[in-house]
């Protein structure tokens, strides 16, 4: 199932969207980083992993209720881009824990994804320019696109961006 979703390059699985068994939880030490935001960007890619066993459903079982006062919806863009930065190089970390070789390109294509993204959406230049590490994104691109997009990330962060948010 991650190899698919990852292959789609399409790896959004708010904890939200699923059911755990309590002992699978536990037996892994599955728990969220206190503290941080869009945690289960962190969280559901090692669920993914650690599973030996997916169900999916087509049929709709949550009812999501969107609160404007959330901390979802808070606009705290220095925070995002900085969590999700620390959430790419956590999960290049555990990316070596992977040992499905065609799984591991992928999900280290993830992280660069998420580096990516985390500075462009969030502006994260213009908060905290020291943070941004213009090579982290080129050492985990495994796809050609990404690849194009990390080369350009590491010439000028900022010419990415306006790209990124251009398009």
């Amino acid at each position: 199932f991650m190899k698919k979703e990852l292959l789609k390059r399409n790896l959004s699985i708010p904890a939200c969207m699923a059911c755990y068994r309590t002992e699978f939880i536990k037996k892994n030490g599955l728990f969220f980083k206190e503290g941080i935001l869009h945690e289960d960007v962190r969280w559901s890619p090692i669920v993914l992993h650690k599973s030996k066993k997916i169900i999916t459903l087509r049929t709709p079982v949550y009812h999501y209720l969107i609160r404007t006062q959330s901390i979802s919806h808070k606009s705290n863009r220095k925070k995002n881009g900085i969590d999700l930065i620390e959430t790419a190089k956590f999960l290049a970390s555990y990316s070596k824990n992977i040992i499905n070789k065609k799984t591991r390109i992928y999900f280290e294509n993830y992280v660069c994804m998420t580096y990516l993204k985390a500075v462009a959406v969030n502006n994260v230049l213009y908060y905290e320019p020291e943070s941004v590490d213009r090579k982290f994104p080129i050492q985990y691109a495994r796809v050609p696109i990404d690849i194009i997009r990390s080369i350009i990330f590491m010439i000028s962060p900022r010419l990415y961006c306006y790209i990124y948010i251009g398009i």
